[in-house]
């Protein structure tokens, strides 16, 4: 269901949850915890209205089919 709704976005969803697992994780039981999951989370939303998004094609050209597998999500976008 994640990949109909978001198409390959699912990937940059799934890499953001990821990383805040990780964090939680490895630091979750001391105090600094929070504070690291703060920071990451703020980064990701500053980098999400800054760059309007996280397009495939402007991290790197061959990763432009991943865009391509998703037409009709793409279409629905524009």
């Amino acid at each position: 269901m994640l990949f109909g709704l978001h198409g390959a976005s699912a990937l940059k969803i799934l890499i953001i949850t990821s990383v805040n697992y990780l964090i939680s994780r490895y630091a979750g039981g001391s105090t600094i915890g929070p504070f690291f999951l703060w920071v990451f989370n703020g980064l990701v939303l500053f980098a999400n209205e800054t760059y309007s998004g996280y397009r495939f094609t402007t991290l790197h050209s061959s990763l432009e089919f991943l865009v391509r597998l998703f037409p009709l999500r793409n279409a629905c976008l524009s």
